[in-house]
């Protein structure tokens, strides 16, 4: 399984997630500041649009809103979600 995933990168992570032993995802922001942590399904909904995350600095990110080339490929989600 792999346990880390970059979801934003514009030249360096500004978001990435942590798979914890409980199969929660924990999401991190570029100043490696601690965002929110989600289970599977809200983490599907934040990927489908439904909502917002706030980073450290108050930077929102919507998955939907962020360049195709910022986002990992479908392939690297789904490993990273299996």
């Amino acid at each position: 399984m792999n346990n880390k995933l970059s979801l934003i990168n514009h030249e360096g992570d500004c978001l990435w997630a942590v798979r914890n032993e409980v199969d929660e995802i924990v999401i991190y922001d570029q100043w490696r500041s601690l965002v929110t942590t989600l289970t599977i399904p809200e983490f599907c909904s934040w990927i489908d649009g439904e909502f917002d995350i706030t980073d450290s600095h108050d930077k929102p990110w919507n998955w939907n809103k962020e360049h195709k080339e910022a986002k990992p490929s479908m392939f690297k989600l789904l490993n990273f979600l299996k």
